[in-house]
């Protein structure tokens, strides 16, 4: 009888110190969806829901279209809830629209996954009780990773967005996510351009012959498939959304043999 009064003392000791949110939020942003399943809150009861466009493992709780298919309804009827999203001038509109009084972009643009995810953990503080802990440990792992992964020399590559088939993907990603992280290494080579996303030329193209074609993808596991001679896919959960997962990514592509 002692012994399971004793663990029953345990649990709700360990129960009574777990991170938690301290408010209700929605969160129609997908890195800081992608932060709160890390952090093993997706469960918590004030997060009140996400959006159906995120990448996650699993989630009980409400999903919502997000973004500007999101109803004026929804949003009435969460008035007391903080709602997080990525930045867009439409949905700004939409929100103020709708005299919603608690909202917050997540910024991404130009940003390493690294700086994304230091961002969020800024965020999240504000918005959880008893997670000290948890973030500090989180904040000495990416900074590890980062030191570990900008030491790292690996093969140059031209990402695409899109699986590359028969013919390569309209869109290059020049200059977004993981790719502004490998950006930041000078001697690291890929396509050139200060956009987020272009169009490839062939002229462009024929100058990095000797870089590997990456067509980048989301798919549930991370995935390696060879298209042809040089060309490769990638598929991988949240390769797309910018913070947490392209980290992951990050520490993935640095171990493939092709490189």
């Amino acid at each position: 009888m002692k012994a399971a009064f004793s663990l029953f003392l345990i649990f709700n000791s360990l129960c009574s110190f777990a991170c938690e949110l301290n408010r209700p939020i929605i969160s129609l942003s997908g890195p800081l969806t992608m932060m709160l399943e890390e952090m093993n809150l997706l469960g918590d009861k004030n997060l009140v829901g996400i959006s159906n466009f995120h990448p996650v493992k699993t989630y009980d709780g409400q999903i919502f279209s997000g973004g500007l298919f999101l109803s004026k309804s929804v949003l009435n009827k969460n008035s007391e809830a903080f709602i997080f999203y990525d930045r867009s001038r439409e949905f700004l509109k939409l929100l103020k629209s709708s005299k919603h009084k608690f909202y917050k972009a997540v910024e991404t643009r130009e940003l390493t996954p690294f700086e994304v995810v230091a961002d969020l953990l800024l965020s999240i503080d504000q918005f959880t009780s008893k997670c000290e802990s948890a973030i500090t440990k989180l904040e000495l792992k990416m900074e590890k990773l980062q030191q570990k992964l900008s030491k790292i020399k690996g093969r140059n590559a031209i990402f695409f967005l899109g699986e590359i088939k028969s013919k390569l993907p309209e869109l290059v990603i020049a200059n977004d996510g993981f790719v502004t992280f490998l950006k930041q290494n000078k001697n690291y080579k890929t396509y050139p351009s200060t956009l987020s996303y272009v169009p490839w030329s062939k002229k462009s193209l024929s100058k990095l012959k000797d870089l590997v074609l990456v067509g980048i993808h989301e798919g549930k596991m991370f995935k390696l498939t060879k298209a042809s001679s040089n060309r490769y896919n990638i598929q991988f959960r949240g390769i797309l959304t910018p913070g947490i997962r392209q980290v992951y990514f990050l520490e993935k592509f640095y171990q493939l043999e092709f490189l």
